[in-house]
């Protein structure tokens, strides 16, 4: 651009000198000049910033790919996660039927003592040790039988948490400060220059400050909410979850399947 307005003032300088135009033509060509170099140096600055744009788009849309596989490992994880979950249910599952089995047996063998027993005391030559003994096996049959329920409640106990578990999400409310001081939250900023949260620690199961949220059922969160954050980053209202509010209150309920047995931070007003 620059070499052809050169070339365009040189011929015509050369043409007016030639042709022997006056001193106030030429004032008036060079001032023509002078606009169209400014008109020119503009141009150029117009690009510099186009591509000064260009370059944060690209940083924009580098950070929206890297954020989509996080996301696909996460789905990976969660797919093995949930086959060891099958695999350890069927495992306890194999394990009660036994137990079944035996409490049948041990219930089959109380029966046949009680029978024997009950024939002893209708025969008047019983002896009353023998009684005695059978009544001490049967009592033993009772307590083995007793601890094999009391094994059986407690598998069916874990079997039936370690489900909801994995169909709720583990809710920890606190203020910004609070969740960044105990190590459960980071911050940054993004591309655009805009506040980015993520969750970097996952609460222990015996604080006592974590909610059990099952998917599709709602939780009342008192304080202002800021944000809800994963550790993917922030949720998305409508696709992640729902909510209402009541004036400083505000209703949340978990609705993507993919939350379940992760855990979230709850980040309200100070």
């Amino acid at each position: 651009m620059s070499r052809f307005l050169l070339t365009f003032v040189l011929s015509t300088c050369l043409c007016l000198a030639a042709c022997g135009q006056n001193e106030q033509t030429q004032q008036k060509l060079f001032e023509e000049i002078v606009r169209r170099s400014a008109i020119n140096d503009s141009l150029k600055k117009d690009l510099i910033r186009a591509g000064g744009k260009n370059n944060r788009l690209q940083a924009v849309n580098d950070s929206l790919n890297k954020s989509g596989e996080v996301f696909r490992k996460k789905i990976l994880q969660l797919d093995r996660e949930a086959k060891k979950y099958r695999s350890e249910a069927e495992a306890r599952r194999r394990a009660n039927n036994k137990l079944q089995v035996e409490i049948n047996k041990l219930q089959s063998e109380i029966k046949q003592k009680q029978t024997e027993i009950i024939q002893l005391e209708r025969k008047t030559y019983a002896d009353g040790r023998e009684i005695n003994k059978l009544r001490g096996e049967l009592n033993d049959l009772f307590a083995k039988l007793g601890r094999q329920e009391n094994i059986i409640e407690e598998e069916k106990k874990r079997v039936q948490e370690a489900r909801q578990n994995q169909n709720s999400v583990r809710l920890l409310v606190g203020t910004e400060r609070y969740l960044k001081l105990y190590g459960f939250l980071k911050t940054g900023r993004t591309a655009l220059l805009r506040k980015s949260y993520k969750l970097i620690k996952k609460p222990a199961s015996d604080n006592s400050q974590v909610k059990i949220v099952p998917i599709g059922e709602s939780v009342n969160i008192r304080s202002g909410l800021k944000a809800l954050v994963g550790y993917n980053g922030k949720l998305k209202n409508g696709d992640d979850y729902r909510m209402k509010k009541h004036g400083w209150s505000t209703t949340i309920t978990f609705t993507n399947r993919v939350l379940g047995g992760t855990s979230v931070l709850a980040i309200v007003e100070d």
